[in-house]
C-alpha cells in the first residue's frame, strides 16, 4: 500500500485505473487493493511529506550531509531535471509540479526522483510504441535476464496461468520462443526499450549541466528501474 501512495501522490487523489495506467507493469487487482484505501490513512500531501522526510533521513543515517559535493550534485542534478523533456510523461511531469526544497540533500534526491520518474516514463511510451503491454513487458523482462522469473511473479502478481498467457502472446508476436526464450526480434526490442529513453535532447545553454549530472550520477548515485 505504501509504495503505491507514496509514488502516486503528485498525482493526487486519481481513480486506480489512472494509476495502473501510468505505473504500466502492475496488476490492476493489486493496485486496486491499496488505492484508494491508502487516502483512507492519510491524504497525498502527508504522503509526500513522509517519503521525502524519510528518503533525506535514510541518506543521512548513511553519511551524507549538506557539503559542497552534495550541494554542487543537487544543482546540477537540479538543472539537468528541470530541462529534461515533460512531453507524454505523466510521473515525470506530477513530481516537477511539485514544490522544490530548500534543503540540498532533500532537492538532490528530489532530482534524483524525477529523473528516475522522467526515465520511467520514456521507457513506457518505447514500450507502447513497440505493442508490448505492461503485464508482457515483465514477462520480457525476465526473458532477457534482466531480473528473476521468481521474483518479478512474485512482486508483480503472475500465476503460472497468467505468465504462460503472456508468454504465448509474445511468441505470437515472434517475441519469445516457444520454450519462453526470447528470439532476437525479442532482445532488440528490450534493447530498445532499455536504452531508448536515455537519448532525449538538451537545450545548448544546458547540455553542459545534463552531461556533468551523467557522469556524477554513473558513478556516484544508482536509481532503480521502473
Amino acid at each position: 500500500m505504501g509504495y503505491f501512495a507514496a509514488r502516486s501522490a503528485p498525482l493526487g487523489i486519481v481513480p486506480p485505473e489512472v494509476v495502473t495506467a501510468v505505473f504500466y507493469n502492475f496488476a490492476p487487482e493489486r493496485v486496486a487493493k491499496a488505492l484508494p484505501a491508502a487516502w483512507h490513512i492519510a491524504g497525498p500531501e502527508a504522503a509526500l511529506r513522509a517519503r521525502q522526510d524519510s528518503a533525506v533521513a535514510a541518506l543521512r543515517r548513511y553519511g551524507l550531509g549538506t557539503d559542497e559535493n552534495i550541494c554542487l550534485a543537487a544543482e546540477l542534478a537540479g538543472r539537468a531535471a528541470r530541462e529534461a523533456p515533460l512531453d507524454g510523461r505523466p510521473l515525470f511531469a506530477a513530481n516537477r509540479a511539485l514544490p522544490w526544497p530548500d534543503d540540498p540533500l532533500a532537492a538532490l534526491w528530489h532530482a534524483a526522483t524525477l529523473l528516475r520518474e522522467q526515465r520511467g516514463d520514456a521507457h513506457v511510451a518505447v514500450l507502447t510504441a513497440e505493442g508490448v503491454s505492461g503485464r508482457e513487458s515483465n514477462v520480457l523482462h525476465a526473458a532477457t535476464g534482466g531480473v528473476p522469473r521468481e521474483y518479478i511473479a512474485r512482486t508483480r502478481d503472475y500465476d503460472e496461468a497468467a505468465w504462460r498467457h503472456h508468454e504465448q502472446r509474445l511468441a505470437e508476436r515472434g517475441l519469445l520462443n516457444d520454450d519462453g526464450s526470447p528470439t532476437v526480434a525479442g532482445g532488440i526490442s528490450r534493447t530498445a526499450s532499455n536504452h531508448e529513453p536515455t537519448r532525449f535532447p538538451c537545450r545548448r545553454s544546458t547540455c553542459s549541466a545534463t552531461t556533468r549530472w551523467k557522469h556524477y550520477s554513473r558513478y556516484s548515485l544508482r536509481s532503480p528501474g521502473p
